[in-house]
């Protein structure tokens, strides 16, 4: 798991890398939010914490920010305050913060935390793998469906014109041919959608 740490305080941050780190996270620290807007735009990332007090951009004001493009259950943010700073803390969760932790941290609250994140960011990611893989089950049955139609077509003149040795039902047989030849296209492309999406479920089970 990505997580990016975005504090300004050298040696909290340290603290907080080296002790994520030794629960097999993966950090990536930053020290001001205009380099965390940058860095979100170019990154994936799977969890922020983010300090509330920063220099030239507050932590507030980077998660306003990123609340205008990223939902709570896409990137979940965590809040990083001082005691003291209650005010900020009911700020940040109106502002959409996924949770808090305070200084001095307690490292086994913020896993803890950071876990409920992930995996409630998981569940939300599954749900719509799932949504897409039913969506596409549904247009693939109607488009199996939507076959029958062209193909009796195309049987039916072709039955006409060896009947009747007019073989001017050619074209009619034709366009329902080629039509065939679209929705099987269809077909095919959507089953490959479908594939990918199960492909990219496993890849993550495994990871």
């Amino acid at each position: 798991m990505k997580i990016l740490l975005v504090d300004d305080d050298q040696d909290i941050s340290d603290f907080l890398i080296n002790s994520l780190t030794t629960y097999g996270f993966h950090v990536d620290h930053l020290l001001c939010g205009t380099a965390c807007l940058e860095y979100v735009k170019n990154n994936s990332v799977d969890l922020i914490l983010l300090d509330c007090n920063m220099p030239a951009l507050s932590g507030l004001e980077v998660l306003e920010t990123l609340r205008k493009n990223y939902s709570t259950s896409e990137l979940p943010i965590i809040m990083v305050t001082a005691l003291t700073e209650t005010e900020n803390v009911v700020s940040a969760l109106g502002k959409g913060c996924n949770d808090y932790i305070t200084k001095p941290v307690n490292m086994e609250t913020v896993v803890a935390r950071m876990r409920a994140q992930l995996s409630i960011k998981r569940l939300h990611l599954e749900n719509l793998e799932k949504n897409k893989l039913e969506a596409l089950n549904e247009v693939i049955t109607t488009l199996n469906h939507e076959i029958n139609n062209p193909l009796f077509i195309a049987l039916n003149h072709l039955r006409k014109a060896n009947r009747r040795a007019d073989y001017t039902q050619l074209e009619k047989v034709d366009d329902a041919l080629v039509r065939i030849t679209k929705i099987v296209k269809q077909i095919s492309d959507l089953n490959i959608q479908s594939k990918e999406i199960l492909k990219k479920d496993h890849s993550e089970e495994a990871a």
